[in-house]
Order: structure tokens, then C-alpha cells, then sequence
């Protein structure tokens, strides 16, 4: 907020706004505007950071550690979500007070089964369309990527990421 004018941050809280009540409304279309919530919020970057959060079930995938961004209206004004980061507690590296989360490390959280997840993705879970995309892309790239790992194994990808792991630690 310290470089950001009042009529700025007043911008950017109803742009939020208006995408969570499209997003919230059962036909996803925003109940006074009509605008729809796809065009308040960049799908395909939202699609790929849910896959991304849910597979790792990333405890902090849903919103206490997601960051969201819009560019200018003159670029495409849409809501986009930035890198995938804090993966701490995924992947099963989770404290004890967690335990209800990883007890099924399968199950489908929807980013949303916690305190700290987000009601956007449950109810964009929810939108067929959203749905649809999730399912499109997670068939047309992370499944090739799993039988991949599956075929030529983790090992391979452990001794890759073996000088990275050391340097983390460091």
C-alpha cells in the first residue's frame, strides 16, 4: 500500500470484489454487473496452480500463501496468480498439527479443507467449465509427466535435483 494511491488500492478492491462475487454466484456471472467470472480472472493461470497445489497437496496452496496479481486494464485486466511458492508442507512434509490433512495423502482437498485454504477454488471447483479446463490439462500434461516418472523413476530425477536439495539445506 505504501506505493500505491488511494484511488489505486480502491481499484484493485473492487476488481476483487466483483471477480469473488462472480465466482460465488451459482452461474458464475456476477449478480449486478453480468459480467462473468472468466473475465475477471485469468482461467488457464488458475487452472495450472490448482493442479500444481493439489497434486503436491500443498497445505499452503490454497490462499495463506498464494499471491494474485492484475495487470493493467490496457493489457487484459484480468486477475492472474503468480509462481507456485512455500512448499515447506507438501508432498507429505506436514507438522503434526496437520494430521487431519495428510492422514489421505489422495484425497482432493478443492484447496479448500483447511482454515487456511481458499472458498475461490472451492467454488470454482464447482463451475463446469473451470472443471472441465482442470481435467483438460491435467490429461494433457500432468499424466504424460507421472507415467514419465513412473517409467524411468524417481531415482533419476533424485540424483538431478541432488546438488539443488544440499544447497537448500546449506
Amino acid at each position: 500500500p505504501r506505493y500505491c494511491s488511494d484511488e489505486q488500492i480502491t481499484y484493485i478492491q473492487k476488481c476483487f470484489n466483483e471477480a469473488e462475487e462472480a465466482i460465488f454466484a451459482e452461474d458464475g456471472i456476477h449478480p449486478e454487473i453480468g459480467k462473468k467470472y472468466d473475465e475477471y480472472i485469468d482461467e488457464d493461470s488458475f487452472v495450472i496452480k490448482y493442479i500444481i497445489e493439489e497434486v503436491t497437496k500443498n497445505y499452503d496452496g490454497g490462499l495463506s500463501s498464494v499471491y494474485m496479481y492484475k495487470d493493467s486494464d490496457i493489457v487484459d485486466g484480468k486477475i492472474k496468480t503468480a509462481a507456485i511458492w512455500d512448499c515447506d508442507m507438501s508432498l507429505g512434509n506436514y507438522l503434526e498439527w496437520m494430521e487431519e490433512f495428510s492422514a489421505d495423502p489422495t484425497g482432493i482437498s478443492k484447496l479448500a479443507y483447511h482454515e487456511h485454504g481458499s472458498f475461490w477454488y472451492d467454488a470454482l471447483y464447482d463451475k463446469v467449465e473451470f472443471y472441465n479446463k482442470i481435467v483438460k490439462c491435467y490429461k494433457g500434461y500432468v499424466t504424460p509427466y507421472l507415467d514419465e516418472l513412473l517409467e524411468t523413476g524417481i531415482m533419476e530425477y533424485q540424483t538431478k535435483l541432488e546438488a539443488s536439495a544440499t544447497m537448500n539445506e546449506i
